[in-house]
């Protein structure tokens, strides 16, 4: 994959996520799942909402990983182990 078609898909997953991710956080959606299942549905939405959220976000990670790019910062050798244990 070169470069441009690397970007390019990371910003087409990245617009994908988001309007999902808008979709699912609009009043509108969370009323229609309200008048279908219930008011009961109100106390789990927002941790399937996070949960999805999440789980949707790892293949836009995903991507933008594969993409071929240019090294911007290396953390030095002993605060690299700090940084990733953050």
């Amino acid at each position: 994959m070169n470069a441009l078609a690397g970007i390019i898909l990371t910003l087409l997953a990245v617009v994908l996520w988001g309007v999902l991710h808008s979709l699912l956080a609009a009043p509108r959606t969370k009323q229609r799942l309200r008048r279908r299942f219930g008011p009961k549905t109100d106390r789990g939405y927002r941790l399937f909402y996070n949960g999805f959220a999440a789980v949707t976000l790892l293949p836009v990670f995903a991507i933008s990983a594969r993409v071929p790019g240019l090294t911007l910062y290396q953390i030095p050798s002993p605060w690299v182990f700090l940084t990733a244990a953050i």
